[in-house]
């Protein structure tokens, strides 16, 4: 998957159905704003909300990037959860326990199950690259990370992956795969 297909699909839908994307992996009975407003009381999805927020205004000049990077850090004090408004993620973004994540300019695609701990960022040798987000990774659709798994580097992770608990991924990973073990390596 290129990271123009992941950015196409990630932004393609407005806030609101984005939105409601996320709330519909929460198993929530009804999807609408009253549901929505229930379901801030849950870390998993105010987590989530927090960094839709900032993303969709990030790009509103400069009051937008300073307010988004207020709603990040309001995110990471609440929740221990670091989220990037930089992070183009696709809607369907699960995080059941977002303690300890960490996602800066990562792509990922849709229907995403992101466990505690898990890290995404670049390697040591990738940080001279001009661009940040040439030197991260870019993840397909409906792939799961389990606690504590990294992705680091210019990486591609295909769609219906799995990342199991405490595996660090250093190469590519293909489409229905799943990792284990530092490095990782196919199961």
């Amino acid at each position: 998957m290129t990271v123009l297909e992941v950015n196409s699909q990630s932004e393609t839908l407005g806030l609101y159905a984005t939105l409601l994307e996320d709330l519909r992996v929460q198993n929530a009975k009804s999807l609408n704003a009253w549901t929505m407003l229930r379901y801030l009381g849950r870390p998993s999805f105010r987590a989530v909300f927090l960094y839709r927020i900032s993303r969709s205004i990030t790009h509103k000049g400069i009051v937008g990037k300073i307010t988004s990077l207020i709603l990040m850090n309001i995110n990471l004090m609440l929740h221990g959860c670091e989220l990037w408004p930089h992070a183009i993620i696709g809607p369907g973004l699960f995080l059941p326990h977002p303690t300890g994540i960490e996602i800066s300019f990562t792509h990922i695609g849709r229907n995403a199950t992101i466990m505690q701990k898990t890290s995404f960022g670049v390697r040591h040798e990738a940080q001279k690259n001009t661009s940040p987000y040439s030197s991260r990774p870019v993840v397909g659709n409906n792939v799961f990370f389990a606690p504590g798994s990294v992705a680091l580097g210019s990486i591609t992770i295909g769609d219906n992956a799995i990342i199991a608990a405490k595996t660090v991924v250093l190469h590519d990973v293909p489409a229905h795969t799943t990792m284990s073990g530092i490095p990782g390596r196919k199961l």
